[in-house]
């Protein structure tokens, strides 16, 4: 039975979660964290705390029936259950060896609000959340230096030391060259930017919050547990198995980077999961039953004879969303494939199947969906939007200058006027080896890269050799792949009814499935999400053998065309019971295949080939080998020779032929095709088809007009209110309190950049060094003065409370603190600033109040003509009262800014204080 629980960490001091990654200069220890800059405790990280802990938990009451193999696995040994227990349902699951699963360690709601951030993409609004200003919500940077000690002067002489210790450096002085600097997640939570609706304490009022709120990362595990129904409620009371976790959990107390310095203090704490349930109805997501539910009753009977329609289709579509970095590697080096094999989503769902109490693997239902070729599946290429890619054929190449996409095949046939198209003077074609193109709907082909990133990390069990930092090569995550599971073409025809079925059982176990492809699925690799409203059927011709005939030509001279065929996976071909990559054999068994070997013209294979002719010519074979493990037998599988994915072959129609062949359909070709192998795109090659110029884009570019301009800056901004209003109403609360920080931290930068131009240009302030230490000091102890409210408690004053007691109260008894200033001058000239910058309209009477205008501030130190975009996001994130909450409590920060900046100028510039 598995289980699904969590574990919840809470930092109790700042932590480096150490990426491996330094910037020379500016950091030297950064934290892990994903695209967005969000930052994550990695699953591997964990997972090696927990089970030190278990180890120093061997005579603990808890863990005397578990062995911390049976958690935590041993090396070469891979999770796997004994397939004959669950054919057998009066008998409880076994917990194996490494039966624990760990996701990474995320903040709250993290995955709202990644969809949220998602959400603002092509929006004006993504430049002001990149993935600096969203990890420096959650870090702050640390420096430190190495001191001398007694022992680097005992050691001085010694010729093996890394750092020397010059003479004249005593004990307790920093040593040269040893600055260091550290990103650290920050243990304390910030305020909140705005006063929420019940009044209690927040950053822009001005009062101060006693408790500290730490901040805390949950992960999800997932475990395997014996059943047991012994009259005890299993919400109320932990099994073994779960108590051992628990324990374990409870002893992590430090995890992260200087962990004996101070850094990664930690409580964790476990939630145990219910049993999964087994129920067929309870597989269908939460998103699903919704929108069934949501349908009126007078719809259901419709939606079913929908359903059964779909049931005669012979292939299921769906795509799937990567949650976390995937390593697709069958060899022993640390890269990765860029894309999911079939034989990975085969397993998983195969997996799936036995794991569910009723099914067993020496069923004949098992057999048709994994074994026998019955069910077929692709493998799950990058997607382009709702395109589905494959590899880039070999006469698809980019030229190496302009960039553009060109057919390989048409070298002699550019345009001679268009410098871009030209392949001389260097810009030459180049093959994409290794990338993807997606064919659009008007015959465009655009290329798709894969996202893939190092990831590093530090091995501290094995052999000497082994030990040590070494890195991997990973799909990064948030990307979308997809892919294909079909019926084959022979039982389709002949038992639609057992396709209907076979695809139904298909798309439960998918929907219900815990997807995890690729090595180290244990822990922080692997982990797959369905994409919604994923899988759906599909309109796939599966037509292999019935192409329509051509016409015959009767008088015609046109030129006769070509036919393209690139293998979109790997292909496996045998010949006399024998691997082979002979191009003649593979030629010939393609088009075999393909249908189209009754249309083309092929040499005799026993004949020298005939090298007159250009189809033979500009055919691309490239060969490999494809590899293979089998985690149940812990063992490799044999190499087989292979020819590699994006090989293409060149047919030409015979002389007769008056038009082109149906090539629509979807082929496979070869050995091996449960697997994903030998799959095909066939394309056609003819006077107009596939041009030079594979990218067609239009000579006269769009050019807007400043109507349209204006109607796109209004489009935009409604649409940015439309989604934060969405948003809010989902209570996306945590995504939407991140970006209000962003953009305002961009505001105050924007304010203090424009605060030092003026100082700068023109002067605005020139006061003594006095005086700015002066005024400094007020300003502080402004900051800092505490009042008494009706009940009596101590609080501290509000932004224009401040104000007033910094500088707008004219009452001669008892005067603002900056009138108090003895000397005119200086005091006029700190007046002025004040004048210029907080204050719109100043009473004619000396001695009246002044009043802090937030408007007006805003208005000089953020001027619209400068920031129109950065000032329409702030009208649409923050209502009227919040903008005015906000602004006003930086009135003090802008005029400490004034202030330092004053000083900063006269020391540069070295002019002296009067």
């Amino acid at each position: 039975m598995r289980k699904k629980g969590k574990i919840i960490i809470e930092l109790r001091s700042d932590a480096c979660i150490h990426s491996g990654y330094s910037y020379r200069g500016l950091i030297d220890n950064d934290v892990c964290c994903d695209r967005f800059g969000i930052p994550f405790i990695p699953a591997r990280r964990l997972k090696g705390c927990l089970r030190d802990a278990a180890g120093m938990l061997k005579k603990h009451p808890d863990l005397q029936n578990i062995s911390l193999d049976c958690l935590f696995g041993e090396r070469g040994e891979f999770r796997a259950e004994k397939a004959q227990t669950r054919g057998d349902i009066d008998k409880p699951n076994v917990v194996e060896i490494g039966n624990i699963v760990i996701e990474n360690a995320h903040v709250p709601n993290y995955e709202q609000i990644w969809d949220v951030l998602e959400s603002f993409k092509e929006l004006p609004l993504e430049k002001y959340i990149g993935r600096q200003d969203i990890l420096s919500q959650y870090t702050s940077i640390r420096a430190q230096t190495r001191m001398v000690s007694t022992s680097d002067k005992a050691f001085a002489d010694e010729q093996d030391i890394d750092i020397r210790v010059p003479s004249d450096i005593g004990i307790g002085c920093a040593m040269d060259n040893t600055l260091r600097f550290t990103r650290v997640i920050n243990a304390h939570l910030p305020k909140p930017i705005c006063a929420v609706s019940d009044g209690t304490s927040s950053s822009c009022s001005g009062q101060e919050n006693t408790e500290a709120e730490y901040r805390k990362f949950e992960a999800d595990i997932y475990y395997s547990d014996i059943d047991s129904d012994e009259g005890t409620e299993p919400d109320t009371q932990m099994t073994e198995v779960e108590k051992a976790i628990c324990s374990i959990v409870k002893a992590v107390r430090h995890i992260g980077l200087s962990r004996n310095r101070g850094l990664g203090s930690v409580t964790c704490d476990f939630v145990p999961g219910k049993k999964k349930c087994e129920n067929k109805d309870d597989f269908i997501r939460n998103d699903q039953q919704e929108m069934l539910s949501s349908q009126p009753a007078e719809e259901e009977d419709n939606c079913d004879r929908r359903q059964e329609i779909d049931m005669k289709k012979p292939a299921l579509f769906f795509s799937v969303k990567s949650t976390e970095p995937l390593i697709i590697s069958e060899g022993i080096d640390n890269s990765t494939e860029s894309y999911i094999p079939a034989r990975n989503v085969c397993g998983a769902l195969a997996w799936e199947y036995l794991s569910q109490q009723g099914n067993s693997a020496e069923s004949e239902e098992f057999r048709q969906l994994f074994l026998d070729g019955t069910i077929r599946y692709t493998n799950l290429y990058i997607m382009d939007g709702e395109t589905r890619c494959i590899p880039a054929p070999g006469f698809v190449s980019e030229l190496k200058k302009s960039k553009l996409l060109v057919n390989a095949l048409r070298m002699d046939e550019y345009d001679r006027n268009k410098r871009e198209e030209n392949p001389g003077d260097g810009n030459l074609p180049k093959k994409l080896k290794g990338k993807y193109i997606c064919i659009s709907t008007d015959g465009t082909i655009h290329k798709k890269e894969v996202e893939t990133e190092i990831i590093y990390h530090n091995r501290h069990v094995g052999s000497t050799e082994e030990q040590g930092i070494y890195s991997q090569e990973v799909i990064s995550e948030g990307q979308v792949f997809g892919g294909y599971i079909y019926c084959a073409p022979d039982v389709f025809k002949a038992s639609p009814e057992l396709t209907g079925n076979l695809l139904r059982k298909i798309r439960t176990l998918l929907e219900s499935a815990y997807l995890r492809f690729g090595k180290s699925r244990s822990a922080q690799y692997g982990r797959c999400v369905l994409m919604p409203g994923m899988p759906k059927y599909s309109d796939l011709h599966m037509s292999s053998t019935d192409s329509v005939e051509p016409a015959r030509k009767n008088a015609s001279l046109q030129k006769n065309g070509h036919i393209l065929v690139s293998l979109a996976s790997d292909g496996i071909f045998c010949e006399k019971a024998c691997y082979t990559t002979e191009f003649n054999s593979v030629y010939k068994t393609i088009a075999s295949d393909a249908g189209i070997i009754n249309y083309v013209e092929i040499d005799d294979v026993k004949t020298i080939p005939d090298y007159s002719q250009g189809a033979r010519l500009t055919s691309i074979c490239e060969t490999g080998v494809a590899y293979g493990f089998n985690s149940k037998w812990n063992l490799r599988k044999q190499p087989i020779p292979t020819v590699r994915a994006g090989s293409t072959f060149v047919y030409k129609l015979k002389d007769e032929l008056e038009e082109l062949p149906d090539i629509s359909h979807f082929v496979q070709t070869g050995e091996h095709r449960t697997e994903g192998f030998g799959e095909l795109c066939l394309l056609r090659m003819s006077e107009k088809e596939l041009p030079y110029r594979l990218e067609r884009i239009a000579d006269n570019d769009k050019q807007t007009s400043d109507a349209q301009a204006a109607q796109n800056d209004s489009d935009w901004v409604s649409t940015l209110g439309h989604m934060l209003k969405s948003q809010e109403a989902d209570g996306a609360a945590d995504a939407m309190e991140l970006i209000k920080r962003c953009v305002l931290n961009h505001a105050i930068e924007e304010m203090s950049r424009k605060a030092m131009n003026d100082l700068r240009e023109k002067s605005v302030i020139d006061l003594s060094s006095s005086t700015i230490g002066r005024v400094s000091l007020m300003l502080n102890e402004v900051r800092h003065q505490e009042c008494c409210d009706e009940s009596g408690r101590q609080s501290a004053l509000s932004p224009k409370d401040q104000f007033y007691e910094f500088a707008g109260r004219g009452n001669k008894n008892n005067p603002a603190r900056i009138r108090s200033i003895k000397r005119k001058k200086e005091r006029q000239k700190i007046e002025n600033l004040i004048k210029t910058y907080f204050v719109r309209s100043v009473p004619a009477n000396p001695d009246a109040d002044w009043e802090l205008d937030f408007q007006h501030m805003v208005d000089e130190l953020l001027p619209w003509s400068q920031n129109k975009e950065l000032r329409k996001i702030i009208d649409v994130l923050f209502c009227t009262e919040d903008r005015e909450s906000i602004f006003e409590s930086l009135w003090p920060e802008m005029m400490e800014v004034f202030l330092r900046g004053s000083k900063y100028i006269k020391k540069v510039s070295g002019v002296s204080g009067e």
